[in-house]
């Protein structure tokens, strides 16, 4: 059996892609910011991009035996040098984002700063971990 993974907002895919391949999905997935999980199966060419994480959705069995899961390593030592610095810092970076009113390097839509990393935001009455 494969993996994939279940959201547990549909509001999470990014997008749905036919890809040639997992190395050009995960690509996909780092290319667009706000991506940090997503899934390929290598028969379909399926790839879907997710907003999400394990606190945001579950990494499950699929029915398809080539269906696989991939996730942007996310740590702290990605923000110790950019946050809250200028924007220059963050410039051509997937991780933070500009601020026009700060001109300082910014969590993105979406997340907030937990201390030392840009997290996703929960859905109401989620759980934090």
């Amino acid at each position: 059996m494969g993996l994939e993974y279940t959201p547990i907002n549909n509001v999470q895919l990014i997008a749905t892609k036919y890809i040639q391949t997992k190395f050009l999905c995960s690509a996909a997935c780092n290319q667009e910011s706000s991506c940090r999980i997503f899934d390929y199966d290598l028969i379909s060419k399926r790839c879907r991009l997710f907003e999400g994480d394990s606190t945001t959705g579950s990494i499950n069995l699929s029915s398809s035996p080539t269906s696989i899961v991939g996730v942007v390593s996310i740590s702290s030592s990605i923000y110790s040098s950019i946050n809250n610095q200028l924007c220059q810092a963050c410039k051509g970076n997937r991780y933070e984002v500009c601020s026009a009113e700060t001109n300082l390097c910014q969590y993105p839509v979406h997340t907030y700063w937990n201390g030392s990393l840009c997290a996703l935001q929960l859905f109401e009455n989620g759980t934090c971990e």
